[in-house]
C-alpha cells in the first residue's frame, strides 16, 4: 500500500530494523515499511487538526526511544507552525557533523 497524495498527517521514521516491528505495532497509522532498513512511511489520512501536533510528537518520542528518528514529510496547513518537522540531532551525532564540517570545510 503506497501513502495516499492526500495524507494529512504523514512522516518517515527510521529505527534500528529489529525495533521496527515493534515501532509499527505501537504507532496507531497506516504504513509500508522496509524491514531490512527499519524505515518506515506512517501516516494518517484524516488526523483531527487539535491532535495532528501531539500525534507527530508521539511518533517521534516513540521513534527516539528506539534509538531512531522521525521527518514530518506532509501537515495540515492549519497546523504546521506546532510541528516541528525536522528530527534534531542527538548530541553526539551533532558533534560528529560538526568535525566533519571542520574536516571538508574548514573556512566555514
Amino acid at each position: 500500500m503506497a501513502m495516499p497524495v492526500a495524507a494529512a498527517l504523514a512522516a518517515r521514521a527510521s529505527v534500528p530494523p529489529g525495533e521496527l516491528a515493534r515501532y509499527l505495532r505501537e504507532c496507531p497509522a497506516e504504513y509500508w515499511a522496509h524491514a531490512g532498513s527499519g524505515v518506515a512511511q506512517i501516516w494518517l489520512e484524516d488526523p483531527h487538526e487539535e491532535v495532528a501536533a501531539d500525534t507527530a510528537a508521539q511518533w517521534r518520542d516513540l521513534a527516539r526511544s528506539m534509538g531512531g528518528n522521525l521527518r514530518v514529510i506532509h501537515a495540515p496547513e492549519q497546523v504546521r507552525t506546532n510541528i516541528e518537522f525536522f528530527d534534531r540531532p542527538r548530541a553526539g551525532a551533532f558533534r560528529l557533523m560538526e568535525r566533519l564540517k571542520k574536516t571538508f570545510d574548514p573556512s566555514g
